[in-house]
């Protein structure tokens, strides 16, 4: 394969993570407003800034954090810090861009007053994981299926 072609589908996969994310903007915000909740534009306001404060404080932390764990391993540390710890950082920095998505989502529904009470847990919750299954899943299976 060409090094062109080769770039062009390396960059497929961060694309397909972006349209994906857009594509789930609007799709959450025709429901919220097909539902009643809201009208579209205050839905896709609501959608638009929990998903970038969910996506971008928590992969940006996440990616520190690999950032870390490469730095250690370079020198040695990593060899000395304790198994248990290691697991214990990695959990958390795999863990919170689910979990700020969700509190972001529901601070959003109480703040933007969309929706409350159990209903908007259980909905927050739901966007939250297959926001995170379709946005960062489907581009890693695309990527899996191009380089292996």
């Amino acid at each position: 394969m060409s090094e062109t072609y080769t770039n062009l589908l390396q960059w497929s996969v961060v694309l397909a993570f972006f349209v994906l994310v857009a594509g789930f903007m609007f799709a959450e915000a025709f429901w919220i407003s097909r539902k009643g909740w809201a009208n579209f534009g205050k839905a896709f306001v609501f959608s638009a800034v929990s998903n970038f404060i969910g996506f971008g404080v928590g992969l940006f932390i996440f990616f520190v954090v690999l950032a870390i764990f490469m730095m250690l391993s370079l020198d040695g540390s990593l060899n000395r810090m304790s198994a248990a710890l290691g697991v214990v950082i990695a959990l958390f920095a795999v863990l919170l861009t689910p979990a700020l998505l969700l509190t972001g989502k529901r601070i959003l529904l109480a703040v933007l007053k969309i929706q409350s009470g159990k209903a908007a847990w259980l909905y927050a919750l739901a966007s939250s994981v297959l926001i995170v299954v379709v946005a960062l899943g489907l581009p890693l299976l695309l990527g899996y299926f191009i380089y292996r």
